[in-house]
């Protein structure tokens, strides 16, 4: 505030209709005596009605109004002296906010415009320079060029007040073309005879010519003017045009004034704006910075002048996306706007405006830049609500619904025809035709009534939820669950309705279901407590077994009274808890977290309800001491009385319901999913339970009954009596009878089974029913025969491979570097060597077979491994490979203690691991294999990892990787051996083995290994 009460300019503060502070400046211009005069004024009788008819108090609000939202605002207005003259000014307002209080108020300046001249013939004042007369030092000036001392003839000349020039105001200020004048401390003493031209006072078009000697004297400039005017000229001039040459030079001030505001408006964001305020030129350089900057970047305002963003030192990415929106501001000239994320990762709105020359080119480029970081945040929320909101929706199977009131229709989207049921693609349902197709007559004064007390009670925003039945298009009728809400205005008419709607058609069906079941139980109980009331220990005997007790709440300690099989069930007892009392705290937080919830609800309904036969019910779950969850159903009831009101009711552990409920639902899913045949039959053969398998298998459609269908005839006659006799009697007396079978299936085929045969019995031990399960051992033995001559047929390959192959082979190669002494002919040996590759590869598929030989046929060579010594011997071997020197070998080896294996094995294993990661490596980054050796979760087992960086394997081709003779790229010069000989190496080992890989981005094998 102090800083704008300094200045020459008229400046008034207030806040509201308050004047708060003004300058000695503002009380000159207004007219008024002293600053106590101008202060008790309020801010609207400064100003005049304008010309487009807006009075003083609009004209305010609207500059006061476009200030808070602009930052700031610049107009010309009329205004009105203490003598009721009036002046157009140009009004400059700035809000400011107060740091302690937090207020608002208002920082203005008057700059007053005066009115133009017609325009007269020049008239020239001639100063000639006379060497030979005495010269006077008119002006003096530092290297700077600001005036230290000025004459008070010239001042009187140029139109000033002698401390107005002594006021910071430089020599070229006041000169038409600074240019004429070069301010250079070191040069002597010298004549110019250059003319230059002031600035002359408004109201005057006279021009003087000075013609200057120059002399430098101590770093201070002085110009020294002869004191002999032009007699002819000074006689041209008398005293009103002197007048009009110093108002005109005061005009030339202001209109020089004016034409930078650009500079004023930069000066004002700087001191005054909370945003990063720059200005670029055509180049992208910085030409202006504020401060504001050094809150957001490591740098002074001073740092970036001069500088692109690229000079700077700012991320390519960065500076690219500034780069291009410069140039699209200053290529089309339009304003830009954006929202950039700083290198600090603050996100700011960047706003481009672009300036214009002369020539309505774009010449620079002003930006400012607002922290929205926080802003950004919470439209990131936002978007996570949405998506968690329209989740709900679909978990739920929610849909929205609106009414629009003025069509008095209702708007469909897709989830509200699903709901009704409508498969054409309607986006809307008159509201008359709604109700008669799909709403029920009898739910039609329902959602009356609630229209009517929406509009009774006049609330702005009306909210209720309504339970009530539609008939879809289909005919069928289901439950519908809706909240409504609607906006009513002051008329008390509706302008709005909107909702959602979910069908709870299902939900009121085992609603009922539970409740008849529920309604049951309660009578049960009620009967047993009638038949029992003359004896308390037969009641509790009846509760207990039925796992049910009774509790009661007593208002005054804040406490339920419970029985002991509450306790019981709570995991708790008398004597723990020193009486049958729990307090209303601990059963709360009993209850499991998912449930309190509900709970909650009801037992606001129940507080809540007026009527005096109230009873309600619930499910919930708790936790109990031990951490077991118990699921209890829990009834609730009121007696009122005069004086007094019970809240009592029953509390059953349905614990086993539930889990048995799951288990039977579980098992029937696995037992109706698996290929196997499973049927339940009567003593006498009757089939009581066929699964799907079986249905299949026998050709039974699922319509077609059981009941007249006996196990008996499914199976081929010549096993009939045997499995009579034999079977059944040994399952009879040992419970179970396992063996072969061979069943007819539906297209007379007769097929061989595995069974088992399975006697349930009664308490008593009389045979209830038999099960039976059934299992196709077609494909299995045929799959063993195959597997049986096709290992034989290996075997005998692999032997021949390595007795009969590897002489031959080894002459070969023998042979070929022969040749190379002994023959010339480049093409010969050309063909020679694709001869000897050839026998190579087929040399390394021998040398693999015959260890895969050998791997089968060993016998493991156990003794204590240590994996550290281990792996220092296969990077030896590993280091001998051309391409090793291309992969960086990292390993992490855990001290295992006492793990006993087949060394040679194991080597075999981690050699091909990490040789495959640098076979299969990518050339466009470094490469790694990470070898990881640690002792498993498992006791007696250690985990062993090989991970890579390489070129992975495709997810179509992981099942094959592992048989015999696969190579899955082009990559692959080997035999396709190395992962075969790896799986049989590691089952050798009694251990397991997994995959884990993505193309291009790595693989990862980890092997479990038991010490053996």
């Amino acid at each position: 505030m102090a800083n704008w009460l300094e200045s020459a300019d008229a400046v008034v503060i207030f806040t509201g209709t308050t004047l708060l502070q003004c300058n000695k400046a503002a009380v000159r211009l207004f007219a008024y005596q002293h600053e106590q005069q101008l202060l008790a004024q309020t801010p609207a009788s400064l100003l005049l009605s304008q010309p487009n008819s807006m009075s003083a108090s609009e004209c305010l609000l609207m500059l006061l109004s476009q200030s808070l939202q602009e930052g700031f605002i610049k107009n010309k207005v009329q205004c009105r002296r203490a003598d009721n003259s009036t002046f157009y000014a140009n009004l400059l307002v700035v809000p400011e906010k107060d740091p302690d209080g937090g207020h608002t108020y208002f920082c203005t300046k008057w700059l007053p415009v005066h009115a133009e001249v017609p325009a007269q013939e020049p008239q020239t004042i001639q100063l000639q320079h006379d060497a030979g007369a005495e010269s006077l030092d008119l002006l003096r000036v530092n290297s700077v060029g600001e005036i230290l001392q000025a004459n008070k003839t010239l001042c009187s000349w140029l139109g000033y007040e002698p401390r107005e020039l002594l006021n910071g105001i430089a020599l070229q200020e006041i000169l038409q073309n600074a240019s004429k004048v070069a301010i250079q401390p070191g040069s002597r003493e010298q004549t110019n005879t250059a003319t230059v031209q002031p600035s002359i006072s408004p109201g005057s078009n006279a021009v003087i010519n000075l013609q200057a000697a120059f002399k430098e004297q101590e770093d201070v400039l002085r110009i020294l003017l002869s004191a002999v005017p032009d007699k002819q000229a000074l006689t041209n001039i008398n005293r009103p045009a002197l007048e009009c040459l110093k108002q005109d030079n005061k005009h030339l001030k202001l209109t020089e004034e004016e034409s930078g505001n650009r500079t004023d408006k930069y000066r004002v964001l700087a001191e005054y704006s909370p945003d990063i305020i720059m200005q670029f030129d055509r180049q992208h350089r910085h030409t202006f910075v504020n401060s504001q900057v050094q809150n957001y970047l490591p740098y002074q305002a001073e740092d970036f002048l001069g500088k692109t963003q690229a000079e700077m030192g700012f991320p390519e990415s960065f500076t690219s996306v500034c780069h291009n929106a410069l140039e699209q501001v200053f290529s089309s000239g339009q304003r830009l706007q954006l929202d950039l994320e700083l290198p600090d990762s603050t996100w700011v709105d960047w706003v481009l405006i672009p300036e214009f020359n002369a020539t309505g080119e774009v010449e620079s480029v002003v930006t400012t830049a607002r922290d929205i970081t926080e802003q950004k945040r919470t439209t990131l929320e936002l978007q996570k609500s949405q998506q968690k909101l329209k989740d709900a929706f679909e978990v739920t199977k929610l849909c929205s619904w609106e009414y629009s009131i003025a069509d008095e229709c209702l708007l469909l989207n897709q989830p509200l025809r699903d709901l009704l049921g409508i498969p054409e693609p309607l986006e809307a349902l008159p509201g008359e035709q709604f109700c008669e197709k799909f709403l029920l007559p009898e739910e039609l004064g329902k959602l009356s009534y609630l229209l009517r007390t929406a509009v009774e009670f006049s609330q702005s925003c009306f909210k209720e939820v309504v339970d009530y039945r539609i008939k879809r298009t289909d005919g069928t009728i289901i439950h519908v669950l809706s909240s409504i809400r609607l906006e009513i205005s002051h008329t008390g008419e509706i302008v709005h309705a909107f909702g959602t709607a979910q069908d709870i058609t299902q939900l009121r069906l085992t609603e009922q279901e539970l409740e008849e079941y529920r309604t049951g139980l309660e009578q049960l109980v009620a009967t047993r407590t009638e038949e029992l009331r003359k004896s308390e220990e037969k009641l509790a005997d009846a509760l207990r077994l039925a796992n049910l007790g009774t509790w009661e709440f007593d208002p005054v300690a804040d406490c339920f009274l419970v029985s002991d099989t509450v306790l019981e069930i709570m995991g708790t007892s008398r004597a723990k808890e020193g009486g049958n009392m729990i307090a209303v705290s601990r059963m709360r937080e009993s209850i499991y977290p998912d449930d309190r919830e509900k709970y909650l609800k009801i037992v606001e309904r129940t507080v809540n309800s007026d009527n005096d036969s109230f009873s309600d019910h619930l499910e919930l779950r708790i936790r109990r001491g031990d951490g077991e969850v118990r699921h209890l159903y829990v009834s609730i009831k009121i007696a009122k009385t005069r004086n007094f009101i019970k809240y009592y009711g029953t509390l059953q552990d349905i614990s086993s319901i539930r889990l048995t409920e799951h288990e039977k639902d579980r098992l029937t899913a696995i037992i109706e999913a698996t290929s196997d045949i499973v049927s339940i039959a009567a003593t006498d053969g009757t089939l009581l339970y066929l699964n799907k398998a079986g249905r299949d298998f026998f050709g039974i459609r699922k319509e077609e009954p059981l009941q007249q269908k006996s196990i008996f005839s499914f199976k081929t006659a010549r096993f009939t009596k045997a499995i009579s006799r034999r079977a059944l009697k040994h399952a009879d007396r040992y419970g179970t009878w396992s063996g072969q079978n061979s069943y007819l299936r539906y297209d007379g085929r007769e097929i061989h089974v595995s069974q088992v045969v399975i006697s349930h019995k009664d308490p008593e031990g009389h045979v209830q029913c038999y099960s039976t399960i059934l299992r196709d051992m077609t494909a299995q033995k045929k799959i063993e025969q195959d597997l049986l001559f096709k290992n034989n047929e290996l075997d005998t390959f692999i032997y021949r491979a390595s007795h009969d192959l590897r002489g031959p082979i080894a002459t070969m190669m023998g042979l070929n570097q022969i040749v190379k002494y002994e023959v010339d002919d480049p093409a010969a040996l050309k063909y020679f060597e694709l001869f000897n590759s050839q026998i190579v590869r087929l040399h390394n598929i021998t040398v693999s077979l015959i260890e895969l030989t050998k791997i089968k046929d060993r016998k493991c060579q156990v003794s204590k491994v240590d994996f550290k010594a281990l792996w220092r011997s296969i990077k030896t071997n590993i280091a001998m490979l051309p391409e090793s020197t291309e992969v960086v070998l990292q390993e992490s080896i855990e001290a295992i203690k006492d793990f006993k294996s087949d060394a040679q094995l194991l080597e075999t294993v981690l050699y091909n691991l990490v040789e495959n990661s640098i076979r299969y490596r990518r050339s466009e980054v470094e490469s790694f294999a990470h070898l990881e050796i640690l002792a498993s979760r498992e006791p007696g087992w250690v985990t062993i990892k090989v991970a890579d960086n390489g070129i992975g394997i495709d997810s179509k081709l992981q099942h094959k990787i592992y048989n015999m003779f696969f190579r899955g790229t082009d990559r692959s010069k080997g035999p396709g051996l190395g992962l075969y000989i790896l799986k049989n190496a590691v089952e050798k080992l009694g251990g397991r083995i997994s995959l884990l890989s993505i193309p291009y981005k790595g693989t990862t094998f980890k092997i479990e290994l038991p010490s053996l």
